[in-house]
């Protein structure tokens, strides 16, 4: 009996130990797959940001010989533009760009060209938003039987997403630049990808408030809980980062 005793004591002993180096290299596979994965990530942000500084090195030459020069910094418009996009990369935020023309005045030139830039945002983040809206066959319905609020929605989201946008976009662009000969002003504005999306969902919860998008949509749908179904797509909808195009081809 006590042969046995020990043997199962062994037994048992022998197969905690198994479990545990099992789990113990299940971590290790674990860690090393995130440290791969960690390895792998920082290459391609490596390389990124290797073809970016090409690419915007590239742009400014073609920008210079067009007569574009930086305004308000000694540097050359490829080292700016470098800078700039190198910034881009590292904060992963979005570029937002504004232009004055026929701006003899620095200071008038720099307020055209913020307004500009805020414009343009919300212009491109609305026209992907119905972009989206219009591809979804859910709400096709929705769409005919309250073309009215729709339309006052889409108005009021770009409105409100323009002043949103102006509230963290800073007074001080990222780059600026300037043509003396074609009198035009161009600024790029670096804003925070998060910040950006937090601008776009209080604009969305204004624009639903003052186009009644809530009682439009549960006129359309009969369907109260639907009708909040069909308001969290919308809100999916512009909660997703805009394709904003940019002067630099990646």
């Amino acid at each position: 009996m006590k042969k046995i005793r020990i043997f199962l004591k062994s037994a048992v002993v022998a197969m905690i130990f198994g479990a545990a180096l099992t789990n113990t290299n299940s971590v290790n596979a674990q860690l090393v797959d995130s440290s791969e994965k960690n390895f792998h990530s920082r290459q391609q942000s490596k390389k990124q940001a290797k073809r970016s500084a090409k690419s915007a090195k590239n742009s400014a030459k073609e920008m210079r010989k067009k007569g574009w020069e930086v305004v308000g910094s000694t540097r050359t418009i490829e080292d700016a533009f470098i800078a700039h996009y190198e910034k881009l990369t590292r904060t992963e935020g979005e570029e937002l760009s504004g232009m004055a023309i026929n701006c003899a005045v620095p200071a008038n030139c720099k307020t055209a060209a913020f307004n500009d830039a805020a414009l343009n945002y919300a212009r491109l983040t609305t026209g992907e938003i119905i972009e989206r809206m219009n591809g979804d066959s859910n709400l096709d319905q929705a769409r005919e039987d309250s073309a009215e609020e729709f339309n006052k929605f889409y108005q009021a989201f770009e409105s409100y997403a323009r002043a949103s946008i102006k509230g963290i976009m800073g007074s001080t662009p990222s780059l600026s630049l300037q043509n003396k000969t074609t009198k035009e002003f161009w600024v790029f504005y670096i804003v925070d990808a998060k910040g950006a999306a937090k601008a776009r969902q209080e604009a969305y919860e204004l624009a639903m408030k003052e186009a009644e998008m809530i009682k439009a949509l549960e006129r359309a749908t009969k369907q109260t809980e639907k009708a909040q179904e069909y308001a969290r797509k919308i809100s999916d909808f512009v909660n997703e980062k805009p394709n904003l195009p940019s002067i630099v081809d990646e």
